[in-house]
């Protein structure tokens, strides 16, 4: 009998504020910021970041902005 194994898992994790949570995980847990899509927050430009992926070791973790609940008209 061949027993399977699961090598990797992604986490996506949503958050409220990105650059807040990548300066925690960078600076109290070590994490590099790999990759951000977008640029700047919400309030301040239409392109604002909204996904990340930060690594420490073999450790990959990721975040979503959580952009609230859709509105339904």
């Amino acid at each position: 009998m061949h027993e399977h194994q699961f090598l990797k898992t992604t986490s996506i994790l949503p958050v409220s504020d990105i650059y807040e949570t990548l300066a925690w995980y960078e600076g109290t847990l070590g994490f590099e910021t790999v990759y951000i899509h977008g640029k700047g927050r919400r309030s301040e430009v239409e392109d604002f970041a909204n996904y990340a992926v930060l690594r420490r070791d073999s450790v990959e973790v990721h975040f979503i902005l959580d952009e609230g609940v859709p509105s339904v008209n």
